[in-house]
């Protein structure tokens, strides 16, 4: 039997992070489990905070909703844990009133924006906000939308030096179409963005790299339903994506992070392998060459 390993090296400032469920932020025992979280060695936690919990009514914020996220930050911050923050204004509140297929008011998108910014920017540094999706054929509606998420950009930086401001890609740039998805995400050459979250998919890098050409710009990964995709028979899911994050870094990208869906708290095959990558800021793959798929020998003897 022939076996092979191949060890593969991220920076020393890279944000292992980890994207809890929605009951994290008003779930008492979240505040039991941050204490695990420095243990294992994670870096970062994500939080969404979501639009129509913030602002239930126009131009009225839950403060004790906002009280109980300043709260839970503090408490990951006091552990050396980097929060990062995601202002969701794809969870419209009902008073929007939104037809099918239309955006929110932009006007009302910065207003949230701001308001949340300044809640929360003591206790954070980094930000990020969904990319529009659904003006992307209509350039005045795009421009403008574009206008206001660099004017949360601003305003943000005006309240820290240290505050990064990003755009997260939507769920739309999963499309398999090339041409589909360079219509709808050439702009991205045009946003200046502190960095852009996107898919930790191989197909999903490929093409951000083919918009970008030699153009580098900062880039923190983010996965989707890995709790339920991989088990103890088949871990290689999650070393899959970590591999085409490593390769993205090898390629001259500044990456920042990578945040995973695994529960930290349970005693799942995915766990143990993230919880081994955090704490030797590597992964490591060790397979017996024989019957092994194609891409996978190329991988390891890249």
């Amino acid at each position: 039997m022939k076996t092979y390993t191949a060890s593969y090296i991220f920076p020393d400032d890279f944000l292992w992070g980890i994207v809890p469920d929605e009951s994290f932020l008003t779930n008492k025992d979240s505040y039991s489990s941050i204490y695990g979280l420095k243990e294992k060695r994670v870096g970062s936690v994500l939080i969404d905070v979501p639009w129509d919990k913030c602002e239930p009514l126009k131009g009225s914020f839950d403060e004790p909703f906002l009280e109980t996220v300043r709260t839970l930050l503090a408490r990951i911050r006091g552990e050396n844990i980097e929060p990062f923050v995601i202002l969701n204004t794809g969870k419209v509140p009902g008073w929007q009133n939104l037809e099918k297929n239309t955006d929110a008011d932009p006007g009302d998108v910065y207003n949230f924006s701001i308001h949340i910014a300044d809640a929360l920017v003591p206790y954070t540094n980094f930000f990020g906000s969904y990319c529009p999706k659904g003006s992307l054929f209509s350039r005045n509606l795009l421009n403008e939308k574009l206008s206001v998420l660099s004017d949360i950009r601003g305003h943000i930086h005006s309240l820290s030096e240290s505050a990064k401001c990003g755009i997260v890609l939507s769920e739309v740039f999963r499309e398999k179409s090339r041409l589909f998805m360079q219509l709808r995400y050439d702009f991205l050459k045009k946003i200046e963005t502190d960095f852009f979250g996107i898919p930790a998919e191989g197909a999903m890098t490929g093409q951000l790299a083919e918009i970008f050409g030699e153009e580098r710009r900062p880039v923190i990964f983010l996965t989707d339903g890995l709790k339920d995709s991989s088990t103890a028979e088949r871990p290689e899911i999650l070393t899959d994506k970590l591999y085409n994050v490593w390769r993205f870094y090898q390629k001259g990208w500044p990456v920042i992070g990578y945040f995973s869906e695994t529960d930290p708290d349970s005693d799942s095959a995915d766990t143990s392998l993230y919880e081994f990558f955090c704490k030797k800021n590597a992964f490591e793959i060790s397979t017996d060459m024989n019957g092994l798929p194609e891409k996978w020998k190329l991988f390891l003897k890249d």
